[in-house]
């Protein structure tokens, strides 16, 4: 059993998948364009980020503020925060002439609160799944990752993650590894509601095995996202 911190586990999971597919989707951890877009679309379909600021935590190469741009919903100032020094590097080349964009390296829950702007949505894509060395060493990571979210973010919190209950059903389960990571969603629409604010949408009608939690301010006026 490998003895890197839970820091490290995770870092190596995605500099071993961008030794092997290079500055692809691939290299991110998405099995296809489709697979990264449709958990884009579940944020879209709660949030209107029009003119608004964004924190993505795991942010790759920009993918999700590219994507608002082509659905027309352009925020005015986009952070992107990952773990990996290299994709921060690739993230700033590809928005170079982009001055709403910055990007940050380093892991959003060891970051002091100065060192990211605080952000109307914060969006966690696709950075939730890992092979952790235990189901309890990863609920300890992406509830810390959750919290030091929640804390940045001034109307809403949007993550994804994936299903344990479709992983279940899926012939390549053991690749996905479910069985050392926390993916049942009980447990995270209850942290969530627990630790956050009790407004929230749970939706995992759009992929076999993945489901999208977000979590809104809750003294925010009824209606307003």
């Amino acid at each position: 059993m490998s003895q890197d911190s839970p820091r490290e586990a995770r870092a190596s999971l995605y500099e071993g998948l961008q030794a092997e597919h290079g500055n692809t989707l691939k290299g991110l951890g998405y099995s296809s364009e489709r697979s990264q877009r449709v958990r884009f679309d579940a944020f879209a379909r709660f949030i209107d980020f029009r003119g608004s600021s964004v924190l993505d935590v795991g942010c790759g190469f920009g993918d999700f503020l590219v994507y608002l741009d082509n659905l027309e919903c352009a925020p005015r100032h986009y952070c992107g925060v990952d773990l990996s020094e290299p994709t921060i590097e690739r993230a700033r080349q590809r928005h170079r002439d982009d001055s709403r964009a910055t990007f940050v390296s380093g892991y959003l829950e060891a970051m002091p609160a100065d060192a990211v702007p605080q952000a109307d949505y914060v969006v966690i894509s696709g950075s939730l799944n890992w092979h952790a060395r235990s189901v309890e060493e990863h609920t300890r990571v992406v509830e810390s990752v959750l919290l030091s979210s929640w804390a940045r973010c001034g109307k809403a919190l949007a993550f994804n993650m994936m299903n344990a209950y479709g992983i279940d059903r899926h012939a390549d389960a053991p690749r996905l590894r479910a069985q050392i990571a926390n993916y049942d969603p009980a447990h995270w629409l209850a942290f969530t509601m627990r630790n956050c604010s009790p407004r929230v949408v749970c939706v995992s009608d759009y992929h076999d095995i993945d489901f999208t939690i977000i979590a809104f301010r809750h003294d925010l006026p009824a209606g307003v996202a």
